[in-house]
């Protein structure tokens, strides 16, 4: 007769000090939200956050009033009115800085004369946008939707001059998270002059 042959045990099994063990697992961490799990199956522990990703960001909107300290003005303005930011000079800027996806801001103008108005150069994280020609009737206008994760800088240079009236600058509205001003330049530059130093008629028809 032969005898059976016996189990090969070396490859079947393997002694304690062979196996590695998760500690979660070891615990019998239920194992929930998973059909047909048994009851005490052990659960992988969650996965650590990747070193340095940064939190989200909150995109809901936040309205920012004229007097909000995280707003940055250049040149001569009328902060007498917490509710409205007044000023005439061209070349007087008004900047915020945020982490989020859209920008817009609450603005008017006295037009002075009936027809006359004020415009706005728009810079968007130093670049050049679109000018900003102020409506009568219209408050609020959108510069920028969509941007990347990140910081942004928006900045508002008042173009036309004092004689053509004052803008009202009433805040910004901000999908995303205000951050606080940049640290101000060492050195500014003051030009005095008149309108050829304002730019009058620069994008005038020839022999206008």
């Amino acid at each position: 007769d032969v005898e059976p042959a016996a189990p090969d045990t070396e490859a079947s099994e393997a002694s304690p000090s062979q196996v590695e063990t998760n500690p979660a697992m070891a615990a019998g961490t239920p194992l929930s939200g998973i059909p047909g799990a048994a009851p005490g199956t052990a659960a992988m522990p969650p996965l650590p956050e990747e070193p340095g990703a940064a939190p989200p960001v909150d995109t809901s909107l936040k309205v920012l009033a004229p007097s909000d300290p995280n707003i940055t003005y250049w040149g001569r303005v009328d902060l007498s009115d917490p509710a409205v930011t007044t000023y005439a000079a061209p070349g007087v800027t008004v900047t915020v800085r945020f982490r989020g996806e859209a920008i817009s801001v609450l603005i008017g103008d006295e037009f002075r004369y009936g027809n006359e108005r004020g415009f706005h150069d728009v810079l968007v994280d130093g670049q050049l946008q679109s000018p900003i020609a102020l409506q009568s009737g219209t408050d609020r206008y959108a510069i920028a939707s969509g941007l990347g994760p990140g910081e942004h800088s928006v900045s508002l240079v008042k173009r036309t001059q004092a004689q053509l009236g004052k803008a009202l600058f009433r805040g910004f509205e901000i999908n995303g998270e205000v951050l606080p001003p940049a640290p101000a330049p060492s050195l500014a530059i003051e030009f005095i002059g008149d309108s050829i130093t304002a730019g009058e008629g620069v994008e005038g028809a020839n022999g206008s």
